[in-house]
């Protein structure tokens, strides 16, 4: 596994990641919710990941389950309550 690990909570977080992350070889991304998001730091720590990239809920039980392990917490903007609420209204 590579040093830099994302691990994004849905679909939409994943894609923009691998798009930023296409210029960056050791930078890798996958997709893990809560539970499964704990499942991966577990591997990831055993694998020597440096640091792991996450957001929201998904980050904070991160930090909680793996202590050897920076985690830098995406930020949830403005923006992201706003579709968030669009999307519920649907």
């Amino acid at each position: 596994m590579k040093p830099i690990l994302i691990i994004a909570p849905h679909r939409r977080v994943e894609q923009i990641a691998r798009k930023v992350v296409e210029d960056y070889s050791d930078v890798d991304v996958v997709m893990g919710l809560l539970d499964r998001a704990i499942e991966i730091s577990k591997n990831a720590e055993k694998q020597g990941v440096e640091i792991i990239i996450s957001r929201g809920g998904t980050a904070n039980i991160i930090k909680k389950t793996v202590s050897s392990i920076p985690v830098v917490e995406i930020p949830v903007s403005p923006y992201d309550l706003l579709n968030a609420v669009n999307s519920a209204k649907k």
